[in-house]
């Protein structure tokens, strides 16, 4: 929750002017602070560094999807939902070398109690993490059945702060199809992403986006037509959910290689773009093999960083292997 810092506020102001007149030029790299003792609240004396990151100056700043990565949905840390992982975890993540969470900030269902999902928990994921210069991408599935709702928790991911930190970039997780009518769901998800992309002009946002595998090969009534021309002026990054481990053992998309391989390229194809922005996600409880397949293949197609979904089914011994998915920063 935003804590009161008013005798703060004019240094934080101060300090935020004098960042933007001296970022506005140029395309600032954002990179994290060292840790701070930010957890908790805010005594008297705090560092300002500790009242929230620095701001990221532009749409093409896609730190946030560089590098290692990992996932949590609302199953893995929401009490609402069963959740178990707790924010201790941040500890062992940042030893993976994980640099970005992406996290399931909000759900539509009856366990949910509000437009965001244990506000004070998801609090201290997000100043845990900055605190170890892990980055935080809140994500969100709409259901296009109740677009005002779906509106509401974005809105409330946009507005979020704890300690004044904010979320690094958001995601849409564009697959429910519970509205059976294409042409609705795609006038629904544009109209959506445009709404939230007016309402965050200058932050990175991501597509994460059915495997193309899937919609392009397995079965391409999936959600036909997708509306990728619509949607490729509004998003930053696509992430393609690519889990192979979905596939059966006869399907040539079994192979975490191959499909890795393939996502991409579909993914660009369907864009028109062969330069789009791509961060690879890879399949749940893969053997060190696949994670390898999974690594080469996203080293091969320029992907700016990788994850496999998700933490609580990600085994330690294959961070090794995971930690060489791509940095193209």
């Amino acid at each position: 929750m935003l804590r009161p810092v008013s005798r703060l506020i004019p240094l934080a102001v101060a300090a935020v002017l004098s960042l933007t007149v001296s970022t506005a030029a140029a395309d600032v790299r954002w990179r994290p602070k060292p840790p701070q003792p930010c957890i908790g609240a805010l005594p008297p004396g705090t560092p300002l560094s500790c009242l929230g990151t620095a701001p990221i100056p532009a749409r093409s700043n896609t730190v946030a999807y560089e590098g290692l990565g990992t996932w949590l949905d609302a199953y893995d840390w929401a009490p609402e939902y069963g959740g178990t992982v707790k924010p201790s975890a941040l500890d062992e993540m940042q030893r993976r070398g994980i640099r970005t969470i992406y996290i399931q900030a909000a759900k539509q269902g009856t366990r949910s109690k509000g437009t965001l999902l244990s506000p004070s928990l998801l609090g201290q994921w997000l100043v845990g993490a900055h605190a170890r210069g892990i980055r935080v991408q809140a994500w969100y599935l709409p259901l296009f059945t109740d677009v005002a709702k779906d509106n509401a928790s974005l809105d409330a991911i946009v507005a979020f702060r704890s300690q004044g930190h904010a979320f690094d970039t958001i995601g849409m997780d564009i697959e429910w199809r519970g509205v059976t009518d294409v042409k609705i769901r795609n006038s629904r998800l544009v109209a959506m992403s445009k709404r939230l992309r007016d309402k965050v002009p200058h932050l990175p946002l991501a597509a994460i986006v059915v495997a193309p595998v899937v919609t392009n090969d397995v079965n391409k009534n999936f959600w036909n037509p997708f509306p990728w021309a619509e949607l490729k002026p509004l998003y930053d990054v696509w992430q393609p959910m690519g889990y192979w481990t979905d596939r059966k053992s006869t399907s040539k998309w079994r192979d975490a290689h191959t499909s890795t391989v393939w996502n991409v390229r579909y993914l660009r194809e369907d864009l028109g773009d062969p330069k789009a922005k791509v961060h690879s996600i890879g399949g749940i409880s893969p053997t060190g093999a696949e994670v390898r397949g999974f690594v080469n293949a996203a080293n091969e197609e320029s992907s700016l960083g990788g994850s496999i979904y998700d933490y609580p089914h990600t085994a330690a011994s294959v961070y090794k292997d995971l930690q060489k998915v791509p940095n193209q920063g």
